[in-house]
């Protein structure tokens, strides 16, 4: 490293070195904790950080776009799993088109309708047996029901803007407002997706061509002008919690793994 300083105190590098730095970069695989034979292709089902996604290299394969790790193209990343907040909800008569960023990225998601609307409709027949529950908790049919049942150790928080009849014995409400907290997942499954919702994301890589032509070899230009999107299979509210959990074992596992080579870190595979 050449001992020049300029004034603002920035290590100047010779020539030489920075050519050597820049052919150690264009050489460097992306993820070297991953341990592939170059004669083998291989295919990664993997939970990623955002910023990750706009690393990978596309490439045309048959008549789709598919991406691999910058430097390992027998690599093929295929599944991904995603977490973000939501920043932005869309919708057309097909699709859901949601924002989400995770700290290190922003992402477009593109959701079919017809999933979610199944799911927000799934919801809606708990809420609705739940409901048509709480209006003849005083029945004696129900109230044989529930009367064998132990009640849960810690009283259940009400479920949004619902409220019982007023002679409901709180052994009742306890309950009934138990098993639908365990039913609907703490209250987020078939949930509306909302801005600032924590989700959860599963899905996979594809480039939105803007209706051009794929190009048999894929130019800075092609992707100059298309758009990077993850076509979602599922996608679900989850917990601030879950939020924070999933994101940081990723981080201290399955990332951290294919970058170091840390052993014990565990990732899907599946050999072509």
């Amino acid at each position: 490293m050449s001992n020049e300083k300029s004034m603002k105190g920035i290590t100047v590098f010779s020539r030489k070195e920075y050519d050597n730095h820049q052919k150690f970069l264009s050489t460097k695989k992306e993820w070297p904790g991953i341990n592939v034979r170059t004669d083998s292709r291989t295919t990664l089902n993997i939970p990623m950080l955002i910023m990750e996604l706009y690393r990978l290299v596309p490439y045309k394969e048959g008549r789709y776009i598919d991406f691999h790790p910058f430097n390992m193209p027998n690599i093929k990343v295929h599944k991904i799993e995603l977490v973000g907040t939501v920043t932005r909800v869309k919708r057309n008569v097909n699709n859901l088109f949601l924002t989400i960023e995770d700290g290190t990225g922003v992402a477009q998601i593109n959701y079919k309708l017809e999933q979610y609307t199944y799911s927000l409709k799934k919801r809606q027949e708990i809420d609705k047996k739940y409901r048509n529950q709480a209006e003849n908790v005083r029945t004696s049919e129900a109230k044989a029901s529930r009367s064998s049942k132990e009640g849960p150790k810690k009283f259940p928080e009400t479920r949004p803007k619902f409220s019982y009849p007023r002679d409901a014995s709180l052994h009742d409400i306890a309950v009934l407002e138990n098993e639908w907290w365990s039913e609907t997942n703490g209250g987020l499954l078939g949930k509306e997706i909302q801005p600032f919702d924590y989700v959860y994301v599963t899905g996979y890589p594809c480039l939105d061509t803007n209706f051009q032509k794929i190009p048999e070899q894929i130019t800075a230009e092609f992707i100059e002008n298309a758009r990077l999107i993850v076509f979602a299979m599922s996608v679900t509210c989850i917990s601030e919690e879950m939020y924070n959990k999933k994101l940081s074992m990723w981080v201290n596992t399955t990332i951290c793994q294919r970058y170091t080579g840390n052993k014990g870190c565990a990732y899907t595979t599946k050999n072509k």
